[in-house]
């Protein structure tokens, strides 16, 4: 038989998803064991030791330390028999393997925890024992311990009693109060014994005076004084540390434990939550007060500067609104109500939530609660404080710009009434007399001076003024009524004269000098006219006060108009006479007379100033050109200087000779025709005029207006021979042909100038005319 050596070939198992997972899960499971046990394991040796254990009742911390470790310790082995439990239980079984990753990890998160705890503890015992319970027997050694306890204990008792004294619990209607007064009473009650037990070496006399003033603040132990000692707290404890000669070991290490224990006692005690709550309560009662001294001055304050501003205010009528410090505090009084609800709604508020506090909660979270309303309350409180502050001096600048007003108002009422009445006393006089019009006034005087002193409102202030005021005027009124009713007869009478027919000026002529002075006149007595009608038409608005001024000037403007009337007329009158007279025939040759004389001078000028043109200077030539072209600008002069003069000499002898024959008739015309014309009578007028026309034109010696044009001799010849040859043949050929001439009539004498000849031609007819002029 054939052996076969061949292998029999492998075979490959291949695990589901399922399987992996279970896997997966076991090996984890494994893994957190591990660490399970090893924090275990670390558990198991952190243990203490006996020594620990039978002193750890001794002191205060120490057992504290003791018993946390010992809690820890049994939380750990009840957690490390509850895991192991399971972990036997539930480990064959995959379904639970999920569960059991979970429940392993958290145990090891709780007992790494744990371990830790429990090692600090640990620790911190080892170090609390071998503080508390030093090891060793020196004396020195302990005596330091012990100074080191002393110290601690002395600065802890200090913190601690005084702490006590500043508290200001045992309200009697707070049950918190009364529990907290209760805990602290009965931890005092288990620590004064432990401060007098001699283990601690404490001066006992000094602990009963302290024992004494804690329950005498505290208001407890009625056999207690009721009164603090009469040493500070400070010094009371520190004399509590008086030792007593030397100690041995063992009484030094009960001391030592014992110091530790009072002090870790009593720093244990939570006297600072008694301090919370009672710095809390006084803050409460504080705020408590605070806001209901807000709750009293706020409104107070703000209704006092309403009711400032509405008596103010109520002194002012409609009228007055407009007026910008009125409108500001009319706008003032919103706010001050706007700030009055809004105090009103705060304590409102403060109320509703204080009332809505849940009743669950404990004292100290309700009087924190209300802590937290009461600053919300006193926040919102003193924000309207603040506005009421910054108000307050506007407010007193409105309540003094107010009564300024009112005051000046007052005093404008009081002016007003004050011109009326003096209006009406100004105007009664005028028809009535003193007495009378005092005792018609004596009423509306009295008013007027109780008005400064009233605190009325201005619209009846006002409304009475006017009303006296309307009287006054209607008493003014019928003062005008009567001035009407005895001037309106006059003034009538007045305008029927400037309304009289008259001439009027334009009926003489412009060589009348009445006619420019009519011309200028019968405008300005229509304008006199206009102001006395117009000061007429001002009487209704005239004030009473003014009456008598109107009345004054009212006669001045019917003066002047009246003169102004009489003027009129006396200037047409005189006007008629001169236009009589310069109409008349003596007059007219009075002008014949000047035209000719004018005329002979111009004729003279134009002769002979060209021939001796030549023979001047610059500026004489200049003259003489002026005249050769103007010779009638000579005839509109009344006098010449002595240059003038020597110029027309130099002309022509002549010139100036009839120059002044021709002013001498100018002379007399202007006497003549004058707006005062009674001054000269026509007679007068006349005779001068004659003895003029008789010394200078009409006369036997008129041969001088040759002088200058004929030789001397000749003018000797003419004037002493030939003038009588020919006066004795005129005179023998009148007589022989029997002429009667009822006018002497004159010849030129032979070999007489044109000049000579035209001025005795015109004497013979000047004296003719005039002779025969008519009277005026």
């Amino acid at each position: 038989m054939r052996k076969n050596n061949s292998k029999k070939p492998r075979q490959v198992i291949i695990l589901s998803a399922e399987a992996e997972e279970n896997c997966s899960q076991s090996a984890e499971i494994d893994e957190l064991m591990k660490q399970f046990h090893s924090l275990a394991k670390i558990h198991k040796n952190l243990k203490l030791k006996d020594d620990v254990l039978r002193l750890a009742d001794k002191e205060f911390r120490l057992n504290q330390y003791v018993t946390a470790f010992q809690n820890k310790t049994v939380k750990a082995n009840t957690l490390i028999a509850q895991i192991m439990m399971h972990y036997r239980n539930r480990i064959d079984h995959q379904a639970y393997h999920h569960s059991l990753v979970k429940e392993i990890t958290e145990a090891v998160l709780q007992l790494q925890k744990l371990t830790s705890k429990r090692t600090s503890l640990h620790n911190a015992i080892e170090q609390r024992f071998a503080q508390v319970f030093p090891a060793t027997n020196n004396i020195e050694e302990l005596q330091v311990h012990k100074d080191l306890a002393a110290e601690a204990l002395q600065k802890q008792l200090e913190k601690f009693f005084l702490g006590i004294f500043i508290l200001r619990i045992g309200n009697k209607k707070d049950p918190y109060s009364l529990k907290l007064t209760k805990d602290l009473i009965t931890f005092l009650n288990d620590t004064f014994p432990l401060l007098k037990d001699k283990t601690t070496g404490l001066n006992r006399e000094t602990i009963k005076t302290l024992e004494r003033s804690v329950y005498a603040h505290l208001g407890v132990k009625s056999w207690f004084m009721k009164t603090a000692a009469s040493q500070n707290t400070s010094e009371l404890i520190a004399n509590l540390f008086y030792w007593q000669g030397p100690e041995s070991w063992a009484t030094l290490k009960k001391q030592i434990v014992a110091l530790h224990h009072l002090n870790t006692k009593i720093a244990a005690f939570p006297l600072h939550a008694i301090k919370e709550f009672d710095m809390l309560n006084q803050l409460t009662e504080q705020n408590e007060q605070m806001i209901k001294a807000y709750a009293l001055k706020l409104p107070a304050e703000l209704s006092e500067f309403s009711t400032d501003l509405n008596e103010r205010l109520r002194l002012f009528s409609s009228e007055d609104s407009e007026k910008p410090i009125i409108a500001q505090a009319r706008t003032k009084r919103p706010l001050l109500n706007e700030w009055s609800n809004q105090v009103d709604a705060i304590l409102a508020a403060y109320q509703q939530q204080c009332s809505q506090l849940v009743p669950s909660l404990s004292a100290l979270e309700r009087l924190q609660s209300i802590h937290g309303q009461q600053e919300i309350c006193i926040q919102a409180l003193q924000n309207v404080e603040r506005l009421v502050e910054q108000y307050r001096p506007g407010h007193s600048m409105f309540k003094q710009k107010l009564t300024l007003e009112y005051e000046s108002e007052k005093k404008l009422v009081f002016r007003k009434l004050s011109q009326s009445i003096q209006a009406a006393n100004d105007a009664l006089l005028l028809i009535k007399d003193k007495v009378t019009v005092d005792f018609e006034l004596s009423e509306a005087r009295s008013f007027c001076e109780k008005i400064l002193q009233q605190q009325q409102p201005l619209y009846a202030l006002r409304m009475q003024a006017e009303y006296t005021a309307n009287k006054l005027e209607k008493e003014i009124s019928a003062v005008k009524q009567l001035i009407k009713n005895k001037w309106q007869p006059e003034l009538q009478q007045l305008y029927k004269a400037y309304y009289a027919p008259h001439a009027g000026y334009t009926q003489f002529t412009n060589t009348n000098p009445c006619q420019p002075l009519l011309e200028q006149h019968y405008p300005a007595m229509a304008r006199q006219k206009m102001s006395l009608d117009k000061h007429w038409r001002e009487l209704e608005t005239t004030r009473g006060s003014e009456l008598r001024a109107w009345l004054g000037n009212l006669q001045s403007h019917r003066d002047e108009l009246y003169y102004d009337i009489q003027y009129r007329n006396s200037l047409e009158r005189q006007a008629k006479i001169i236009q009589q007279r310069l109409e008349h025939p003596t007059y007219q040759a009075s002008i014949k007379i000047i035209n000719a004389l004018g005329k002979e001078i111009i004729r003279l000028l134009q002769k002979y100033s060209p021939k001796i043109q030549d023979f001047c200077n610059e500026e004489v030539q200049s003259i003489l050109a002026d005249i050769i072209q103007s010779p009638d600008l000579c005839l509109d002069k009344k006098e010449f200087s002595d240059e003038e003069n020597i110029l027309y000499d130099k002309v022509d002898r002549r010139i100036m000779k009839l120059l002044n024959i021709r002013l001498l008739f100018i002379k007399e015309n202007n006497h003549y025709i004058n707006i005062n014309p009674h001054l000269t009578n026509h007679t007068q007028y006349r005779e001068a005029l004659i003895k003029h026309v008789n010394d200078h034109l009409h006369n036997d010696k008129m041969e001088h207006y040759s002088d200058g044009k004929r030789h001397y001799f000749t003018q000797w010849i003419r004037t002493y021979v030939l003038r009588p040859l020919q006066t004795t043949a005129i005179g023998t050929y009148d007589y022989f042909a029997k002429r009667d001439n009822k006018h002497q009539f004159f010849y030129a004498t032979p070999g007489a100038s044109v000049t000579e000849k035209n001025l005795v031609a015109l004497g013979n007819e000047m004296s003719s005319e005039l002779m025969s002029a008519p009277a005026a």
